[in-house]
């Protein structure tokens, strides 16, 4: 016990030689010796079955060899052992792995006296054993045996504490070199945080979350997710590095680096990159395969108590043939480069996911029987086969306040791609997403019932059909949704609608697409419309409006050629005839909302309108002079701190955050009114007035 072999040479087992016997091993390490033999190894067992615990066995001129009875076994635990990678019984893999991953001072395998044999920083071998094993106080160089709960293996304990959270609080800043316990004593990688994070994952609970506020710059994965090799720099398959999420540990990007306040932050002046460009920068070849994974088991579930918030996410690059068992499942690498998700449920805020690349599904997330929330999340630049954007896969993630814009595909949903999945998407917008065969914005497939509110899908692109949306064996439920602008070049610029799909379609405008819907086979491909305005659509029953002589421009304040673009604006002109000719049964406040995709109050007057947007002049105004028809003006918006109301009148205005909290109250007067937001963190905020609500965006 507590003992170093090292530096020692034979012609058969330059380390130990067991005849007959059975010696016990426990925290010893066997380095640095040197058998002219190979067939003997460091360690030879002949007909011997020694115990081995807590131990090293590495860089030597050979490993162990064993000549055993037939049925005997080598009792082997918590031990890393050169040239084995079985990692049962608490073992860990030698692979990739060398001895000057591991001591401070390796010796070259001969005779020799040198060398230290302690443990470095952060070796992957540091809190790996079995305490049961251990019978002593002290180790080799008598300092205590057990530091930080855990035996470490090996005969020296590493006697250092790399990370020391604050009020359960790690700060990370790029290139500080401190043991993450303040800004001034920051760690400088989050990849080190997460490592941390997973290795105590048994300390945070739900009631106890563990927070890693990140401060701007960009940070790479360092170490492998992977199970067998967990926690260990990817050497010989530097690709493999992921950022790997633990539940109840939640990830705050965005700030500066001085905060002490989590609402202080800035993401979009603060930029934290968590970036899979790890090789020659520019070049995705020999980028990550996944930049962000999320893998939940029922013993270590991920929850919405996890959390990502106010990053970008970038420069995943996926290939095939290529996967990894992670948290006992299987992840390939052809799916989900930006974000993969598996029987996952966090929640992700604030993030910009861009510039990822997967040839199978999910350029930028893919999401496998997972339920996350997005809240202001932004896809845009990625690629994937199917959902350049998003791919589900039994899966019914909630979006909201969501934009997919400029993603492409090449088989099936340039946006977003859903198969037996059930997505929440409210105050969304799909723009300028392209695909190759079918639903340049959305591909809904195979059971899947997406359900859209104040949902705006323009400007997309399909090569066959669908140019808005593509429903295969599906049922979408539309409810104020507007289609416009999108180009398929066979049919279906709005809709494409094939084998047995059953959508629904409430309150929405389908207008100025390069066709509006088709139906493969009508007498399957059966449409539930009402109180809509749908593009070669007569009908007026149900509550519809016929679309003949209504072109986009007399509905929109400016329309779109159909074809990819992110332009337009598809708030409703006063004069437009869907305003006040919606069902107000058909939308649910309680599940989406009291507002339109603008932020502005979604039913004005008594009458709900088409589309996304909610006419905010529809009705007289809500002030105590009832003379009054100028509505209240709100600019510069988005502001970087400091914006204007006009109003023709003197009222009270209120404004909440996006929980709801109240944040400001202000009396505003008749005329120009300036309002100070400078110290408040960037994000979407409501400005409630008398004269309805107002979406502020803080940049």
């Amino acid at each position: 016990t507590n003992v170093t072999i090292s530096g020692n040479t034979a012609s058969t087992a330059g380390g130990i030689y067991n005849y007959y016997s059975h010696p016990v091993l426990t925290n010893v390490i066997l380095s640095g010796n040197f058998s002219s033999s190979s067939n003997y190894g460091t360690m030879y067992n002949y007909f011997s079955t020694p115990k081995i615990y807590n131990s090293i066995i590495l860089g030597n001129q050979s490993g162990m060899v064993n000549y055993l009875f037939s049925g005997s076994t080598i009792d082997l635990q918590y031990s890393l052992v050169q040239g084995l990678t079985d990692t049962t019984n608490g073992n860990i893999s030698s692979f990739d792995i060398s001895e000057n991953d591991i001591f401070v001072s390796p010796i070259i395998p001969g005779r020799s006296n040198g060398g230290d044999f302690r443990l470095k920083d952060g070796a992957i071998v540091v809190n790996k054993g079995d305490n049961t094993k251990n019978m002593f106080t002290v180790d080799l160089a008598g300092n205590p045996r057990i530091f930080n709960n855990r035996i470490d293996l090996g005969a020296f304990e590493n006697q250092n504490t790399l990370i020391e959270p604050s009020d359960n609080i790690l700060y990370v800043k790029k290139g500080s070199i401190g043991k993450g316990s303040s800004w001034s004593n920051a760690l400088g990688e989050l990849a080190d945080a997460l490592r941390y994070a997973k290795e105590n994952k048994n300390l945070w609970t739900a009631s106890n979350p563990l927070l890693i506020w990140v401060a701007a710059g960009t940070y790479n994965p360092l170490y492998d997710p992977a199970d067998a090799t967990f926690g260990r720099v990817p050497k010989s398959y530097p690709r493999q590095a992921s950022f790997l999420l633990v539940d109840n540990v939640q990830l705050y990007g965005g700030f500066e680096g001085t905060e002490t306040n989590l609402n202080a932050r800035n993401w979009n002046t603060n930029k934290t990159i968590l970036s899979g460009d790890i090789g020659t920068q520019g070049n995705r070849i020999d980028n990550v395969y996944q930049v962000v994974i999320s893998i939940a088991t029922q013993i270590e579930p991920i929850t919405k108590n996890t959390v990502v918030d106010g990053f970008t996410i970038t420069g995943g690059f996926g290939a095939e043939n290529t996967s990894r068992i992670i948290n006992g499942y299987n992840v390939d690498a052809i799916n989900g480069a930006g974000m993969y998700n598996t029987y996952s449920s966090p929640k992700l805020a604030n993030l910009i996911i861009s510039g990822n690349y997967v040839p199978y599904n999910g350029g930028g997330m893919f999401n496998y029987y997972s339920f996350p929330t997005l809240t202001n999340v932004m896809f845009t630049d990625n690629s994937a086969s199917r959902g350049g954007g998003m791919a589900n896969w039994s899966s019914s993630p909630k979006l909201t306040n969501v934009t997919f814009s400029l993603n492409n595909a090449q088989m099936f949903g340039g946006g977003m791609y859903n198969t037996n999945s059930y997505p929440m998407i409210t105050n969304t917008i799909f723009s300028g997403n392209r695909i190759i065969y079918y639903g340049g914005g959305i591909y809904n497939g195979e059971n899947s019932s997406p359900t859209l509110t104040n949902v705006v899908i323009s400007g997309n692109q399909a090569g066959e059909n669908g140019g808005g949306m593509y429903n295969s064996m599906s049922s979408s439920i539309l409810n104020n949704v507007t289609i416009s602008g999108n180009y398929a070049l066979t049919s279906g610029g709005g809709m494409m609608n094939a084998y047995n799909s059953k959508s629904k379609i409430y309150n929405s405008i389908i207008l100025g697409n390069s066709s509006g819907i088709i139906n493969n086979d009508p007498s399957v491909d059966i449409l539930d419309i009402q109180h809509s305005l749908v593009q070669d659509l007569t009908d007026t029953s149900n509550g519809n409006i016929s679309s003949t002589g209504i072109t986009a421009e007399d509905i929109f304040l400016s329309t779109i050629t159909p074809e990819q673009s992110t332009a337009g604006d598809f708030r409703l002109k006063d004069s437009a005839s869907v305003i006040n000719k919606g069902d107000n049964s058909k939308y649910d406040a309680l599940v989406s909302g009291t507002i339109d995709l603008a932020g502005n109050t979604r039913i004005v007057g008594s009458v709900i309108d088409l589309g996304a947007y909610e006419n905010q002049n529809s009705t007289p105004l809500a002030v105590t002079d009832p003379a009054v028809k100028v509505k209240a003006m709100v600019y510069p918006n988005p502001t970087t701190g400091i914006f204007f109301v006009k109003t023709p009148v003197t009222m009270k205005a209120v404004l909440y955050d996006q929980t709801g909290k109240l944040v400001k109250s202000i009396d505003l007067k008749i005329g120009e009114n300036q309002i100070d937001i400078s110290g408040l963190t960037q994000g979407m905020y409501l400005l409630r007035t008398e004269q309805g609500v107002f979406k502020v965006i803080k940049k």
